[in-house]
């Protein structure tokens, strides 16, 4: 892939997981928390790909497109 796919894929991913914490209830939503916790994985194997696991120039991701995860 190439780094302008990833970022694009890292955003998408970030979007998803937030709305996907908007439909987080008590009881019930396991299969979200799941879901939740793939793509949170996948979020970040992509950085690692992209900065190739250097943990300081993963903090050089445009701040607009970080989301609390």
């Amino acid at each position: 892939m190439k780094n302008k796919e990833i970022l694009n894929t890292i955003m998408v991913l970030q979007s998803e997981v937030e709305h996907w914490k908007s439909l987080l209830q008590p009881h019930d939503t396991g299969h979200i928390n799941t879901a939740i916790s793939f793509a949170t994985e996948r979020i970040q194997e992509l950085k690692d790909e992209l900065y190739g696991g250097r943990k300081e120039a993963q903090a050089k991701l445009p701040k607009q497109m970080e989301f609390n995860i």
